[in-house]
């Protein structure tokens, strides 16, 4: 009788670690999912095969920043995907080449963290040059969220 307790405990023991194991497996899942979603939903239509949506793709699951040449790229696939809010947005303020880009990942929905980690910025730093740039373009104090609504409204 004891040998079969201990023998029910045991296997009562190796598949909570299989209970376990898999939900982490789901857990995992569910996350690369959500990722994956995220991601897709950047960029709309042709631009996902682009390999510009790729690079950019890549450096937000690798945590990697931007180089130069890179922003330059994602500057020219929005001017040819998104011609019109990048005309609204320059006919609005003249901003820097980083501040470009923010509008733009911003208009992507690329979220504060990840826009901090394609430019080497922080979380923070990015929240106030979002506030600056609306008050550059409203000429009006505003808070992230306003922003975020300017931009989308373009």
């Amino acid at each position: 009788m004891e040998k079969e307790e201990g023998a029910k405990d045991s296997e009562n023991l190796e598949l909570k670690a299989e209970i376990t194991r898999q939900r982490q497996l789901l857990d995992d899942y569910t996350s690369s999912a959500k990722q994956t979603q995220n991601l897709a939903s950047l960029i709309p239509g042709d631009v996902k095969v682009s390999p510009v949506y790729s690079m950019l793709q890549n450096h937000i699951l690798d945590c990697r920043n931007l180089k130069d040449n890179e922003i330059i790229l994602i500057t020219d696939m929005m001017k040819t995907y998104y011609p019109v809010f990048i005309n609204q947005l320059m006919s609005l303020s003249k901003l820097s080449l980083q501040e470009q880009l923010i509008c733009m990942l911003t208009k992507r929905n690329i979220s504060n963290k990840d826009i901090a980690s394609l430019t080497a910025k922080s979380e923070s730093t990015i929240s106030a040059t979002r506030i600056r740039i609306y008050g550059k373009i409203m000429k009006t104090k505003g808070t992230a969220k306003d922003f975020n609504d300017l931009i989308h409204s373009l």
